[in-house]
C-alpha cells in the first residue's frame, strides 16, 4: 500500500534477504505460535507481500523510519492504482513486509483496518496522505491502518 513500489522480481540477493528477514520476523512476531499444535498455516509458510511507500528511495526510507518509530500506523493508496494493477484491497489480518528505499526488508506489519474514503476525508482523519500523487481532493483512496509486529523496539 502507500505508493506500492513492489520489489522487482528476479533479484536473488534481495529475495534471499527478504526470506531471511521473514524467517526471523515470523517467529519473533508470534506469527507461528501454534505451529507445534496445529501445524503450519498459510501465514507461517508463505512470505508476505513486500512494498515500499513513496515515489523515490528517500521517501521510502522516511516512511519506513516513521513506521519503526511508531509515528506512522496507516498508509493510503489511490483506489484507481490498486484497480489498475489488478490488486485486491487489503484485508484485516494481512501481513506485509515494508521495504526501505533500496529494497531491503525493514518491518513486518499486520493490517488492522481497511476502509475507502475521499482523499480529503482521509487526511482529516489524521492519516498521512503524502505520497499518493497528484489526486483531486475527492479522489477515492484506500486507507490501511496497521500495527508493527517486527522489529519491536526491544528487538532493535
Amino acid at each position: 500500500m502507500g505508493g506500492t513500489n513492489e520489489r522487482p522480481a528476479g533479484d536473488a540477493d534481495v529475495g534471499a534477504e527478504i526470506l531471511a528477514f521473514w524467517e526471523v520476523a515470523r517467529v519473533r512476531a508470534g506469527v507461528v505460535r501454534l505451529v507445534s499444535v496445529t501445524g503450519p498455516d498459510i501465514h507461517g509458510t508463505l512470505v508476505p507481500p513486500t512494498w515500499s511507500a513513496g515515489e523515490d528511495p528517500a521517501e521510502a526510507d522516511r516512511f519506513l523510519a516513521r513506521v519503526l518509530d511508531g509515528a506512522t500506523t496507516a498508509s493510503t493508496t489511490a483506489l484507481a492504482d490498486l484497480e489498475g494493477a489488478g490488486q485486491p484491497l487489503p484485508v484485516r489480518g494481512d501481513l506485509a513486509i515494508v521495504l526501505d528505499g533500496a529494497g531491503h526488508p525493514g518491518a513486518l506489519i499486520r493490517t488492522t483496518e481497511v476502509r475507502t474514503a475521499r482523499l480529503d476525508e482521509a487526511g482529516a482523519d489524521g492519516v498521512d496522505v503524502d505520497g499518493v500523487g497528484a489526486l483531486a481532493p475527492d479522489a477515492p483512496v484506500v486507507v490501511e491502518r496497521f500495527e508493527l509486529l517486527y522489529p519491536r523496539s526491544s528487538d532493535r
